[in-house]
Order: C-alpha cells, then sequence, then structure tokens
C-alpha cells in the first residue's frame, strides 16, 4: 500500500496554493458496506470534500458491497501497488499482525474512548511498524462505527440460546473463534452476502454493528 500512502501524502500538498498543475489522480475506495449505510456516507462527504479542496485533480471512485472483492482481496491488491484503499476493522490486521486481534476481543470495554488510547500506545506503535514493513499503512484508527450486536432470526437471551445456530461473521480468526466460544457456528462471509443469506435460510443471523442492519428493514 505505499504507492497509496505516497498518493495521500500529496493530497496534503494540493491543498495549499501552488503554481505547479498537478495531473488528476483518481484513487479506489473499496469496501464491503452497502449504499445508504452510515460509513457509506461518510466515504461520500470525503469524496465529495477531497474533491472540492483539491479543485478536483484528486477523485475518489467509491466501490461499496464488496465490488473489488472481499477485504483481503483487496488488501493484498493494495500490497501489491494497486491504486486502491480499503476500510477494515483491527480485528482484520490481525492476519498480518496476530497481536492486534486481542482489540477486537468480545466485551473488551465499555468505553471507546479507553480503546483509543491503546493506539496511542508504544505497543500499538511498534504493531502499527510492523504493519508498515509488510505493506500495510493505517491511515486513520479511530473511526467508530458503533457496539457489536447478534442479530438473530429467533430470540437469543443467554448464550445457550446460541447453540446451532450459524451466525455470520467477518472473516478474523478473533470474531470466528468468540462465536465458536458462545457455541454458535461462524459462517465467514462479505457484508454484501449477508441479507440474500439470510432470507434463504443459509445463516441464522449475523454478529455486526446495527447500523449494518438498518438499511435491510425486514428479513
Amino acid at each position: 500500500m505505499s504507492k497509496i500512502i505516497a498518493m495521500l501524502i500529496t493530497v496534503s500538498t494540493l491543498f495549499l496554493p501552488s503554481i505547479i498543475q498537478a495531473k488528476p489522480i483518481s484513487i479506489k475506495v473499496a469496501y464491503e458496506n452497502n449504499p445508504g449505510e452510515p460509513l457509506d456516507v461518510v466515504m461520500r462527504y470525503w469524496a465529495d470534500l477531497l474533491n472540492k479542496k483539491s479543485n478536483g485533480e484528486i477523485t475518489l471512485a467509491l466501490y461499496p458491497s464488496s465490488q473489488l472483492g472481499s477485504k483481503q482481496d483487496v488488501t493484498e491488491q493494495a500490497i501489491m501497488g494497486m491504486n486502491v484503499i480499503t476500510l477494515s476493522d483491527v480485528a482484520f490486521l490481525a492476519d498480518y499482525e496476530p497481536d492486534l486481534g486481542i482489540l477486537f476481543g468480545p466485551y473488551l470495554t465499555d468505553d471507546p474512548q479507553k480503546l483509543f488510547k491503546i493506539y496511542e500506545s508504544d505497543w500499538f506503535k511498534q504493531k502499527n511498524e510492523s504493519l508498515k514493513k509488510k505493506g500495510i499503512h493505517v491511515v486513520m484508527n479511530n473511526y467508530l462505527y458503533g457496539t457489536r450486536q447478534i442479530i438473530s432470526k429467533k430470540p437469543i437471551r443467554t448464550v445457550d440460546d446460541l447453540a446451532g445456530l450459524k451466525i455470520r461473521v467477518p472473516n478474523n480468526v478473533m470474531q470466528i473463534k468468540a462465536i465458536q466460544a458462545m457455541g454458535a457456528t461462524p459462517t465467514p462471509m462479505p457484508l454484501g452476502e449477508v441479507y440474500p443469506a439470510l432470507t434463504q435460510g443459509v445463516i441464522d443471523g449475523v454478529e455486526n454493528p446495527n447500523f449494518s442492519a438498518a438499511r435491510a428493514k425486514t428479513v
């Protein structure tokens, strides 16, 4: 992703008055959230703001709903130098730096601000440097997308109610193991496939922020 970060550094210089005429830059931004979800709204705001601030010299081409592939697919594309940015939670980065998985453990904290302080620690800075050596650059680490919930076709009042249920999870070790420990069957899949999987009975529930389910309205 070093190629992408170089472009982002160049972006900051384009905000300043300059007599140098830069060539137009277009950057792909790929994510699994669907159009209309809060993250998609933020991405569209970012794209509009960047286009305005750069006088049209920098554009972001948005690809929601996993159009360019899974998080892993897009991350690998970025590592290879392709002109693409993806958005990911820290649990996914555990595939590249295993210790980071702990930051996405269930019931870790009830105060997001305490979690954000970890991102300012020497420990996280060391992990971040390790990611850079592997070609992954964290541009922003304090975007909060709500607390995780389990949304199911049947009521879940105790952990025993999860027994035997197929629960969709993102494809990362921490969330897969957490759902297994609760007695359910984790079923990793891209977010864009969740709604049809629910309607067709492939899965029984979803582990996600409520925002991600708001667009479906009914199942």
